[in-house]
């Protein structure tokens, strides 16, 4: 649920932003409601199921064929392999990294490596958690301008801290980073990670 609120949170923000229209804006907010409530039937790759919820009640509350389908391409944006076909998908694609600008990521973060473990019996080592992060921060692209100007610089903050991070459970002192964000350079160690194999890392 804290998921849902927060995507309709960063939906207003963006939508408010880009000033966008009324219309525009009911959209992006039902399908932010909607995005997740599949979850309890399927967690991976819940999204379909989503838009069928959506799509009931929207045509139940008479709402316009026209809504509806622009609601049902915006739940679908929001899966982690879809590309945005049009300005409304993009909002929300980009506001659904909305969490990575936020001072609780880690901790969220660590949340649905747990979360995935029991709802999906996925595991991950150290390794392979941190490893998958880094690559899906590296392929995703920011198709908004509040997405460019607000959030670009926590996904190049993100992707050091998880080079970092890897590289220490490596031990690997000459593995390449990426530049480090000048502004993380002057900040000395922001948090210390204590990792299942004990090991402490200071980023």
């Amino acid at each position: 649920m804290e998921h849902t609120k927060n995507i309709v949170l960063a939906v207003g923000i963006i939508s408010d932003f880009l000033e966008l229209d009324n219309n525009d804006k009911q959209v992006l907010q039902l399908a932010a409601w909607f995005h997740c409530t599949g979850y309890l039937s399927r967690p991976m790759d819940n999204e379909p199921i989503a838009v069928l919820i959506a799509e009931n009640y929207l045509r139940t509350n008479k709402f316009s064929p026209n809504t509806i389908h622009k609601v049902r391409g915006c739940i679908l944006a929001t899966r982690k392999d879809s590309s945005p076909k049009n300005h409304l998908e993009a909002v929300i694609k980009d506001a659904d990294m909305f969490h990575i600008s936020q001072d609780n990521y880690w901790t969220q973060n660590w949340l649905l490596r747990d979360e995935l473990n029991l709802t999906c019996e996925l595991q991950f080592n150290d390794a392979q958690w941190y490893k998958t992060h880094l690559d899906f921060l590296k392929n995703f692209l920011f198709r908004t301008a509040y997405g460019e100007k607000f959030l670009e610089q926590s996904r190049n903050n993100l992707i050091y801290e998880n080079e970092t991070i890897l590289k220490s459970i490596s031990g690997n002192e000459k593995e390449s980073l990426s530049p480090i964000p000048s502004h993380l350079s002057s900040m000395g160690t922001r948090e210390v990670f204590v990792l299942e194999s004990g090991c402490r890392i200071a980023i």
